[in-house]
């Protein structure tokens, strides 16, 4: 007969469980609200940033030294930012497209998307290596802008894929039926789509260069002394402020020491700032 007796009771968790339970469920979202899901999208997107912006500045930094070294070793770092920032976003884009344009019964249809994940990775670290050519003389990859344009495209396709494969479109899942997932999805991969073609527009794909007499390459750039201001800069109020301040001080201590470059190395290192300042 049924007493209601306790046969088995599970023994009460530990600090240490109850913080692997705590910290598991909030790995994976074992939560439905709505804001926090959303903070929590911004809180991975803001750790990619601080990533992709560590990648820039530490190319940044050492280009024009590896440039006049004539080292390769920017080229590198480089390649390794291109396929870590726009490449792992490519590979990402290339794996969900996939899953919408293969048949949802294919026998081993998770390994193809693996495949194709990990293929279109490698893919654009090559791509990326093999344009890096212009990073040894100072310049931009232009690999930066066309993976831009490519993330662009696969964002599209796996909108438009999803739409043949299922008939979600957002039309569909806005307004006649709606379905926020499969909503949020579409509308998340057409934001991408919009900030990788801004950025692909805005990227350059070399700084341009003139030529010294000795036929060596002029990096263009504003050419200043201490107490000068490009106009580039000055139209950026605070930050610009900021910049000259220091660009200003470190040309005044180099005068105090002595210190004689040639007029293209001078001119050198401030040629990227220049470019993104005067382009904004």
């Amino acid at each position: 007969a049924v007493s209601g007796e306790v046969i088995l009771e599970d023994p009460q968790h530990g600090f240490a469980e109850s913080a692997a339970e705590f910290l598991t469920g909030l790995h994976l979202q074992h939560f439905e609200h709505w804001l926090l899901r959303w903070l929590y999208v911004l809180g991975g997107l803001l750790g990619c940033a601080c990533i992709a912006t560590g990648f820039i500045f530490f190319v940044e930094k050492r280009r024009q030294q590896h440039a006049r070294a004539g080292s390769q070793g920017s080229r590198i770092v480089d390649a390794f930012a291109v396929a870590t920032v726009t490449g792992m976003v490519i590979a990402a884009l290339a794996m969900l497209a996939v899953n919408r344009l293969l048949p949802a019964d294919m026998t081993g249809k998770g390994d193809v998307e693996k495949w194709v994940f990990w293929g279109s990775w490698l893919l654009t670290f090559v791509h990326a290596a093999v344009r890096s050519a212009p990073v040894a003389r100072a310049l931009h990859n232009p690999a930066w802008r066309e993976q831009s344009f490519v993330i662009a495209l696969l964002a599209v396709l796996a909108v438009v894929a999803n739409w043949i494969s299922t008939g979600d479109h957002l039309l569909q899942t806005l307004f006649v039926a709606p379905y926020w997932p499969v909503a949020g999805v579409d509308l998340s991969l057409l934001a991408t789509t919009a900030i990788a073609l801004y950025s692909g527009l805005k990227l350059p794909s070399a700084l341009p260069r003139q030529q010294t007499s000795n036929g060596r390459p002029a990096y263009e750039c504003y050419p200043f002394s201490a107490g000068s201001r490009p106009a580039g800069i000055a139209r950026h109020g605070l930050a610009g402020t900021v910049i000259t301040g220091a660009l200003e001080a470190g040309t005044a201590r180099h005068s105090r020491s002595g210190f004689r470059a040639s007029a293209p190395r001078r001119m050198a290192g401030t040629a990227g700032l220049r470019y993104l300042l005067s382009a904004g």
